[in-house]
């Protein structure tokens, strides 16, 4: 599936066990309206199940400018097989950037034991976006931790 073709509803695909999950901002009781894409700025998918933590980006063809995939729960990932690089940010429970890692190239690892989830983003999109902390958080749950 490529992330420039997905176009189901938050909630259907939630209800059909799509890629996007509102679960994360439900845990912090913002409702479910608050599930992975704003419209504004950055696109998030987000992996929850065992297989589509397991696929990560390896199901998708490289990341349109302004998408990415958050992975929840995760401690580390891998880019063996990707092809291309990514930028890397290991985030804890409250949406606080723990690590980041601009540019990971192919065939390496990244770890941060004390990360809640990851997301992961085209190559140089941290570096272009001094306040990735805030798009994050914005597309995860509208800003509101």
């Amino acid at each position: 599936m490529h992330l420039s073709h997905h176009r189901l509803s938050h909630r259907r695909q939630a209800a059909v066990g799509g890629l996007l999950s509102s679960d994360l901002c439900r845990e912090r009781q913002h409702g479910p309206a608050c599930a992975g894409i704003d419209p504004k700025g950055l696109r998030l998918l987000v992996a929850r199940t065992f297989r589509q933590r397991l696929l990560g980006l390896h199901a998708h063809s490289r990341l349109p400018w302004h998408s990415g995939l958050c992975i929840r729960p995760c401690k580390a990932i891998h880019t063996a097989g990707l092809g291309y690089a990514i930028d890397v940010v290991f985030l804890d429970r409250r949406l606080r950037v723990l690590k980041r890692i601009d540019r990971l190239p192919p065939w390496r690892m990244a770890i941060c034991l004390k990360a809640a989830c990851v997301v992961e983003l085209p190559a140089g999109y941290c570096a272009a976006h001094p306040d990735i902390e805030r798009l994050i958080r914005d597309a995860l749950c509208g800003g509101r931790v």
